[in-house]
């Protein structure tokens, strides 16, 4: 019995105390992650499998097991797949680090491994309503050059898509009037890689009207 508990709690004291902290310089939270999620694993072990930790060894980690496992956690502990699925990444790098450690271990990591995470539902994109858009545009103080700055940037970004660094960027002569009909916007994101977006006449019309009120050039 000696030897199982060794060869497991082994693996764990040593990956936690010398691989985690000193190989990796993992930070305090990944740490705490891992530990959680082992003292988790432990409590399926004792509790749903009825096995005692002195009958444990590294034959307890099985493809059923670590299934089980997430199965357990997303359906009575009420985890969410998000959650789960990190739990699951932590348990196939502390296999990954037995299979290292162990030889005859490998074929059982390469196994889980494969497990498949949890779908995880996709959250609903919450768009504001014309009205909540209408405050929001409002909020700067328009009495104040930097207010109605302030105000044309927000206008800028919900018109064109664009990141708040994109936005930053901009410069006077990026914003152009191609004919009566058609305005643009060049935006420059990562990578310096540019992109060009058309703009409506209203948001040309109340940037240009700022540009003029605060006499910007081509270079500003």
């Amino acid at each position: 019995m000696k030897i199982k508990i060794n060869e497991f709690f082994g693996h764990v004291r040593t990956f936690m105390t010398v691989f985690m902290t000193k190989a990796r310089c993992s930070s305090h939270n990944t740490i705490r992650s891992y530990r959680v999620t082992l003292k988790l694993f432990l409590k399926f072990i004792k509790d749903v499998k009825g096995l005692n930790y002195s009958d444990l060894d590294n034959s307890v980690l099985t493809v059923a097991v670590v299934r089980e496992f997430i199965s357990w956690l997303h359906e009575n502990q009420k985890c969410s797949a998000s959650t789960c699925n990190l739990r699951l990444t932590l348990i196939k790098r502390f296999c990954h680090y037995i299979a290292e450690q162990d030889p005859g271990f490998i074929q059982q990591w390469i196994l889980i491994s494969e497990i498949k995470p949890l779908t995880e539902p996709k959250k609903p994109v919450v768009f504001l309503s014309e009205s909540d858009l209408k405050l929001l545009l409002t909020l700067p103080n328009q009495s104040s050059v930097k207010g109605k700055r302030d105000s044309l940037l927000l206008i800028m970004m919900y018109e064109t898509g664009a990141r708040l660094a994109e936005i930053q960027q901009l410069r006077v002569c990026d914003i152009r009037k191609i004919d009566e009909q058609n305005f643009t916007c060049e935006l420059t994101g990562k990578g310096q890689k540019t992109r060009i977006v058309p703009i409506c006449r209203a948001v040309f019309k109340h940037f240009d009207s700022f540009v003029k009120a605060n006499n910007l050039t081509q270079e500003d």
